[in-house]
């Protein structure tokens, strides 16, 4: 097995600290640095008028129990 070494391993907080936290939440960013995180990834969809949005899904179905599409809806 070949050795890897600790300063080629970065920490990526995917969505934040969503394990503890709403995902892609400021809370859950906060936490995620504050519990060593290098670097956040986190997805943004755009709404019809071109709003950008940080959620990961391209509906809330998953997050927000509505089944509503992200870019066919206006960010109001």
């Amino acid at each position: 097995m070949e050795y890897v070494a600790k300063s080629s391993i970065k920490l990526v907080a995917h969505r934040g600290y969503a394990a503890e936290y709403p995902e892609n939440s400021m809370s859950a960013f906060v936490a995620a640095v504050e519990c060593g995180g290098e670097y956040l990834e986190f997805d943004v969809q755009l709404s019809r008028d071109k709003v950008p949005v940080i959620i990961h899904d391209d509906n809330l179905q998953r997050t927000g129990s509505q089944n509503v599409n992200i870019m066919e809806s206006s960010w109001q």
